[in-house]
């Protein structure tokens, strides 16, 4: 399962997608387990990844190069080439807007303000940097690229927690102590808020601690998923149910009964 990393992400991804900032009832069930579509979101298509996999494969595609000191116009480069090569549904109005008009990274920075993104935008991502085996490097890479986007604490510490945790499960940590790793390295207080998350649904700090609470539960890949959509009535569904995956899926203990 562990050579699954992002093609399990994606199905969290696409599965969550039909529930995204959508009031539900908690009460998904196994036979409930199939792709749908969005009920309002008319331009998604099921069973179609977003942008939550979309940025963590171009993240990725840089570690593949071997480059372990990129840039920011580099991370700034693959996103914008990502998006090109396969435009997707899934990203907010004004990122969508800004990867669809920015010819190069310079127009990138131009339409961006880092220092007001609080949202999930550099967690969502984050997690391809966890599977290195270096801490230090692990921080660097998920740090800096946050910052472009996701200049907060917030912003920050949600790509932090999201990192940490991949990384903790890779290398042989166990799902009931996810949260307590993360303390170890951020403070206690790295999800609090004083560190900026706040009860909003689209708070990234907010969306990560919903993730480790739920992948500190031991379970299956299909019962994780299920904890995941029905965590909350209204939250970021699809980048919680993406990364709950992609998390537990590090687990070797963690059984894999997605259905086909």
């Amino acid at each position: 399962m562990k050579d699954q990393f992002l093609t399990i992400m994606a199905m969290g991804d696409a599965y969550g997608m039909r529930l995204e900032f959508v009031e539900h009832d908690c009460k998904l069930a196994s036979g409930d387990l199939h792709y749908a579509p969005h009920p309002t979101y008319e331009d998604y298509k099921p069973a179609h990844y977003t942008d939550d996999t979309q940025k963590s494969i171009a993240n990725a595609q840089i570690l593949l190069r071997g480059n372990h000191r990129p840039t920011d116009d580099d991370f700034i480069n693959a996103w914008l080439y990502a998006y090109r090569r396969d435009p997707r549904e899934g990203y907010s109005k004004y990122m969508k807007k800004v990867l669809s008009s920015a010819e190069n990274a310079n127009d990138f920075r131009s339409m961006i303000n880092p220092d007001a993104g609080v949202t999930s935008g550099g967690a969502m991502c984050a997690g391809v940097f966890g599977l290195l085996t270096n801490i230090n490097t692990v921080k660097r890479l998920t740090i800096q690229q946050a910052k472009i986007t996701h200049n907060t604490s917030s912003g920050i510490n949600a790509a932090l927690g999201v990192a940490l945790s991949v990384h903790y499960l890779h290398h042989g940590g166990q799902r009931e102590y996810v949260g307590a790793f993360i303390a170890r390295h951020l403070t206690s207080e790295w999800n609090s808020a004083q560190s900026g998350r706040t009860d909003k649904p689209d708070n990234g700090l907010n969306i990560v601690s919903q993730m480790v609470d739920v992948v500190s539960r031991p379970a299956s890949l299909s019962q994780t998923l299920l904890n995941a959509a029905n965590y909350a009535p209204l939250t970021d569904t699809d980048t919680l149910c993406a990364l709950s995956l992609q998390v537990a899926s590090r687990d070797c203990a963690t059984v894999n009964d997605l259905p086909a």
